[in-house]
């Protein structure tokens, strides 16, 4: 733990926000008014990769308060989707808060239009005052640590199912150890889609990815 100049002390630990917008009219304005409501709200910008802005915050409540004014404020022309992780700075792997930002994204992959997901470090760090009146909004779902354990068990086997041509949901329930029914239960619960729309949806995210920083043509992409 490290002291401020405040007289404050710091824990370490970052939550980090990746916020996912999709428009057709103004990307780089829309982005850029994100960061700037971002910013007043004590965050601070760490990378833009593709079609995703990634913020840094000390502290849970300024960051789920900042996720539910982006989600009130984009403008209808523009999704949004938000993933809200926290952490540490060095893991195992030696990466400057490499697994914070890798769950921020995948956390984001999984919420709904209009949606922030909450990691539930996020919501430990969280003061109960504040996590009560939290648990009232709609945009925002919360996720304990089943959800989260299941997440990166079913993003890390779609990502390497979902190119193979013989992909199937029934595929992904053998190599999960899941009947059809309760990864479809699972995936649903999860991520409020059913499990063939979510695997179609991430395809689509991918490719959306690829296309937006030029990695090869159509044809390749698709």
């Amino acid at each position: 733990i490290v002291e401020r100049a405040d007289g404050s002390f710091d824990s370490g630990y970052r939550i980090i926000m990746a916020i996912d917008t999709i428009t057709m009219t103004g990307p780089v304005m829309v982005q850029e008014g994100i960061e700037r409501l971002v910013n007043s709200s004590g965050g601070r910008f760490i990378q833009r990769p593709a079609n995703r802005i990634m913020m840094a915050f000390t502290s849970a409540h300024p960051a789920i308060a900042s996720a539910i004014q982006i989600i009130q404020q984009i403008p209808a022309s523009t999704e949004v989707r938000i993933g809200i992780s926290a952490g540490e700075p060095i893991t195992d792997k030696n990466e400057f808060f490499g697994d914070t930002i890798k769950l921020a994204n995948r956390i984001c992959d999984v919420a709904q239009r209009g949606q922030a997901v909450i990691a539930p470090l996020v919501t430990e760090l969280t003061k109960v005052n504040d996590l009560e009146q939290y648990k009232q909004d709609a945009s925002l779902k919360m996720l304990n640590q089943e959800d989260e354990q299941f997440l990166h068990q079913l993003i890390d086997h779609l990502t390497t199912l979902l190119p193979e041509p013989g992909f199937s949901i029934d595929v992904l329930g053998q190599q999960l150890g899941m009947s059809r029914s309760q990864l479809y239960r699972k995936i649903t619960a999860l991520t409020g889609q059913s499990a063939n729309l979510f695997a179609r949806e991430l395809r689509l995210q991918r490719a959306l990815q690829l296309m937006r920083n030029n990695f090869g043509n159509i044809t390749h992409i698709a």
